[in-house]
């Protein structure tokens, strides 16, 4: 076999690894429930994710208030806003926790 021959080969070979599909990833679409403004409290240090399902982003120490009007059905808090020396600040991007990681302050 010619060495043009061997090289056309292993071409095809890279380009059939390089072609191949990863599986799809499911996405789960969940619910945002809107409900009275409430305050809640972590019942533990906890991380808090940039979406539901998202990365995180921080981590805030137990008994840190927040507050928020937005939950879903996949026991997710939105937060809204924030303590800061007992002032409050309104979130200003897209703050999620755990709905484990909370209690009702």
């Amino acid at each position: 076999k010619s060495l043009h021959n061997k090289h056309q080969k292993v071409k095809k070979n890279i380009q059939k690894n390089t072609n191949t599909k990863k599986p799809t990833e499911k996405k789960h679409i969940f619910k945002e429930i809107k409900i009275k403004p409430t305050t809640y409290r972590l019942n533990k240090d906890a991380y808090i994710y940039d979406g539901v399902n998202g990365k995180k982003i921080d981590k805030w120490e137990k008994r840190t208030s927040f507050t928020t009007y937005i939950i879903t059905d996949n026991d997710w808090i939105k937060i809204t806003g924030y303590f800061v020396n007992r002032k409050w600040q309104k979130a200003k991007r897209d703050l999620w926790v755990k709905k484990e990681d909370t209690m009702p302050h």
